[in-house]
């Protein structure tokens, strides 16, 4: 979300405090200050699609569309899914959970090896979604850790697109 707002110096501690703490680390408590400065907020709304940017997708060969959710779910076979069963036609499956270890990301080479093979890092464009739009950031941040700038997430995912009966849905483990 940072990076939406036009912040460019934003990292993610990878692990959480947990990790970092575990690693011996230093942690203080008590109050800080800091000088004061201005930031004056640049959207950057490309990092982000709605249900009309994904359907202008479905057509477009340069980009990648991936549903982050789990194998079950994209399939419509699992106990879970979000009033209609399936996925979006054409998009490729990458369960977040492959691209993470407990709390933390995968180390950048097996994030890289897991976007290509899954086909993230070949197309021009990559839209991510999946329930809410929660998981679809874990595969959107692993393709700007491994070099890909031209990531979105469709944050309505399928909360929203299940909702309009119009929008097809596909069931199965192929695209």
């Amino acid at each position: 979300m940072l990076r939406y707002c036009g912040h460019d110096r934003v990292a993610v501690l990878n692990g959480g405090l947990r990790a970092w703490r575990d690693a011996g680390h230093p942690v203080t408590s008590g109050d800080e200050s800091y000088n004061p400065t201005r930031f004056e907020p640049q959207a950057r709304h490309e990092m982000f699609v709605d249900a009309a940017g994904v359907q202008a997708a479905m057509s477009d060969s340069g980009t990648c569309t991936v549903n982050a959710l789990s194998p079950e779910v994209y399939a419509g076979t699992g106990d879970h899914h979000y009033g209609r069963r399936g996925h979006i036609p054409g998009s490729l499956n990458l369960f977040y959970d492959q691209l993470m270890d407990g709390h933390r990301f995968r180390p950048a080479e097996t994030l890289t090896r897991t976007l290509k093979d899954g086909g993230m890092l070949d197309a021009p464009r990559v839209i991510t979604y999946c329930g809410g739009g929660i998981s679809a950031t874990v595969d959107a941040f692993a393709c700007l850790l491994s070099g890909k700038e031209e990531v979105a997430v469709y944050d309505g995912s399928m909360s929203e697109w299940v909702r309009d009966e119009s929008l097809p849905l596909k069931t199965g483990s192929k695209p």
